[in-house]
């Protein structure tokens, strides 16, 4: 298992998604920049980490058939 550092000036309690190490999109919500990168890299597999230190939001979930 690969452990993925989230950057220091990634703000608290935000969600980013991040593609082969690298930040993609920054957001309120797991929706919000799972919708950003859908849109910039639609066949590109992500992923989306919490940075903070309260729990996390539930986890929504985005499909897309093309």
């Amino acid at each position: 298992m690969t452990v993925i550092k989230i950057p220091d000036y990634i703000p608290k309690e935000k969600y980013i998604a991040i593609i082969r190490n690298i930040v993609i999109a920054v957001g309120d919500t797991p929706s919000e920049v799972a919708m950003t990168v859908a849109e910039k890299f639609p066949n590109k597999r992500f992923t989306i980490l919490y940075n903070g230190s309260t729990k996390p939001k539930k986890l929504e979930y985005i499909f897309m058939i093309k």
